[in-house]
């Protein structure tokens, strides 16, 4: 009767054991797989950025395909996507990763507006000129700068996050004296 009951109690931890193993893995993966949508995103947007930013430079040019108003619709779409996504990614991702995010949305979106105002009224009265590709260059490289530094903090947290528990820190105070020593 004995070894019956050792038996089922170990398989009732065994299972629990299992069962928390497994929802711990899961929501690791959970939580990888939404870091790396949003990096992905962000990554996209200093990719068009950047291509945008070289095809305007007075001297310059980029080596893509796209038009200036194909590259403003993508990076438009991903930092939509980044906005959209941020109250369900929230549940799953650090809440710091969420505060850049939020940040991050809003600075993208009223970036334009900010350097339209540096620049002055002229803007609308130099199209085509050297002047509006400077614009133009200047606002891409904004997105650029802004996309960059959410990633790099966005990089740094879910590093933080994603290693897990410090099990180290749950062991008693006198034990890892003795293990630094």
């Amino acid at each position: 009767m004995l070894n019956i009951f050792i038996a089922i109690a170990s398989a009732l931890i065994g299972l629990l054991v299992a069962t928390a193993r497994f929802r711990y893995e899961r929501a690791w993966q959970i939580k990888h797989e939404h870091y790396r949508d949003i990096l992905a995103k962000l990554d996209e947007i200093q990719h068009y950025a950047n291509d945008g930013a070289m095809m305007n430079y007075p001297v310059g040019a980029a080596l893509s395909d796209l038009t200036e108003t194909e590259i403003n619709n993508l990076i438009r779409k991903n930092v939509g996507w980044l906005g959209r996504n941020l109250s369900a990614t929230s549940l799953f991702i650090h809440p710091r990763a969420s505060e850049v995010i939020k940040q991050y949305v809003s600075d993208a979106k009223m970036h334009h507006f900010n350097l339209a105002e540096d620049y002055g009224s002229w803007y609308s009265d130099q199209e085509g000129s050297v002047d509006e590709m400077a614009f133009d260059h200047e606002a891409f490289n904004e997105h650029t700068r802004l996309a960059n530094e959410a990633a790099a903090e966005i990089s740094h947290t879910a590093k933080r996050d994603l290693r897990g528990r410090n099990w180290r820190g749950l062991l008693p105070k006198n034990l890892l004296s003795r293990h630094n020593q």
